[in-house]
């Protein structure tokens, strides 16, 4: 995996990651530090897949729309014992295009709204993130699918349960 970073090379963007609990699926990134490093799931902006693992593991799960397909095919890759490794050093420049402010429009939005964001491809993608938790994660599913709509329907409170599982 190799690991990027923003334009003004100060935050880490997109790489490998190790998850700190499965229950919220908290995360810690793997940061270059000259060395290659072990870890558990990546995003997929740049990644080497061997032939040998395709034929072990197949290509990437049609079923995910937009987004996600990285993150499952990465960690089923580590569950199967396929080792995953991030490269020495940052291998190019890219934004994280998860706007963090991205909440508070959310939150500001009519209810109809926010249940069409939460379903859109270029939004919280509902449907993508189900599909991870059935396929990596199934004890996840049902509290997902409920958080999902609570977010809907309670945007402020979702913020905070969010932000307070995942600090």
């Amino acid at each position: 995996m190799g690991s990027t970073c923003n334009a003004a090379k100060t935050k880490m963007t997109y790489g490998g990651f190790n998850f700190i609990s499965k229950l919220s699926l908290k995360d810690k990134y793997v940061i270059p530090d000259g060395t290659f490093q072990p870890c558990q799931c990546a995003h997929g902006n740049v990644t080497y897949v061997s032939h040998n693992v395709v034929d072990k593991q197949g290509i990437l799960c049609e079923k995910y729309v937009h987004g996600g397909s990285d993150h499952d095919y990465t960690y089923r890759a580590y569950k199967k014992g396929i080792p995953l490794f991030i490269l020495r050093d940052y291998v190019g420049i890219c934004e994280n295009d998860h706007d963090p402010a991205r909440w508070e429009k959310f939150a500001q939005m009519r209810l109809r709204d926010r249940i069409k964001f939460l379903n859109s491809p270029i939004g919280f993608n509902l449907q993508n993130t189900l599909l991870f938790q059935q396929r990596c994660f199934p004890y996840r599913y049902p509290f997902v699918w409920i958080s999902g709509y609570l977010k809907a329907f309670f945007p402020r409170s979702s913020i905070k349960m969010y932000r307070y599982l995942r600090r």
